[in-house]
């Protein structure tokens, strides 16, 4: 059974005349009319009543209708799957990441999409969270950005979608005070030596928000980079406010330890970011959906 046929009965149902149908499928009205009535041989059943000048579906035909319909829905997912799976074959992705997702979740996702697609190109960069915001709003490189912020991005030009919570560790070496303590008060913190990868704006603005008479650290050393705040705190430097994912193998190992703030649990979310107009490749969509899938697996 040709697929011309079935469409040619659902152009007739729709437009209920043979000359509006053979216009739709490009073709002539005795095109049309012979690929009914090869539907209908093959059938062994009348589609269609002519009264007077209208047509009308007969008893069969309304039975029928229904899955016809569903073979050619069927059929055009089909073909969208396939050449979406052509598409996968080459191409690129390019993603902005803040430090949190561009270190601790993205690479175990790029690993997997690289054993599944193996011919795309992919570039993972990571700047700081307001420069992925401005690279997703006014570039062109980046397909889409990932940022961990306490908050949604508030910009209607942006597709901002939570796929991850990331808990925040109060972080210390072993030698300090407050590891004999079940657990401290969050103006606390205020007192101590903190230490940031960056100027961590949106970290400050949510520990003031359980704080606000007192919005500043006593002292902010700023070391670059994750990896340096680590090293330091385990030095003795002073104390961080830090991603859990990024201190899973110190706190394992017992070279810093994690504080429990008393009645509070700090967490901010890993957002999805692109703009709203931006159509995303196959190749995007399909990073996207294992990003989701692993991430619901908790496999990072």
């Amino acid at each position: 059974m040709k697929i011309e046929n079935l469409e040619a009965f659902v152009k007739i149902n729709k437009n209920r005349s043979f000359t509006k149908a053979a216009k739709e499928c490009f073709c002539t009205q005795a095109t049309i009319s012979l690929r009914l009535k090869m539907l209908e041989d093959y059938l062994d059943v009348k589609l269609f009543d002519r009264i007077g000048r209208t047509i009308e579906l007969t008893a069969e035909g309304e039975m029928i209708l229904p899955h016809i319909q569903l073979v050619l829905n069927n059929i055009e997912e089909t073909q969208n799957q396939i050449s979406e799976f052509k598409q996968l074959s080459f191409g690129s992705i390019s993603i902005s990441s803040s430090n949190t997702p561009g270190t601790y979740i993205l690479p175990n996702v790029i690993y997997q999409f690289n054993q599944a697609y193996p011919k795309i190109k992919l570039n993972s960069h990571i700047t700081y969270a307001k420069g992925v915001i401005q690279e997703i709003l006014f570039g062109k490189e980046y397909d889409f950005g990932l940022v961990s912020q306490p908050q949604p991005i508030d910009d209607k030009k942006i597709i901002c979608q939570a796929v991850f919570s990331d808990r925040l560790s109060v972080i210390t070496n072993g030698h300090h005070p407050w590891v004999r303590r079940k657990n401290i008060e969050i103006s606390e913190l205020l007192n101590e030596t903190i230490l940031l990868s960056n100027k961590a704006t949106s970290l400050k603005r949510y520990i003031s928000s359980f704080n606000s008479s007192r919005p500043e650290f006593d002292k902010e050393i700023i070391l670059g980079s994750v990896e340096a705040v680590k090293k330091n705190v385990i030095r003795g430097m002073g104390i961080s406010i830090i991603s859990s994912l990024s201190v899973k193998d110190e706190l394992s190992t017992g070279s810093l330890k994690e504080i429990e703030l008393k009645g509070i649990e700090l967490e901010r979310m890993i957002y999805l970011l692109y703009r709203k107009n931006k159509i995303l490749s196959p190749a995007a969509k399909a990073f996207i959906d294992l990003l989701l899938i692993e991430v619901e697996k908790n496999l990072i």
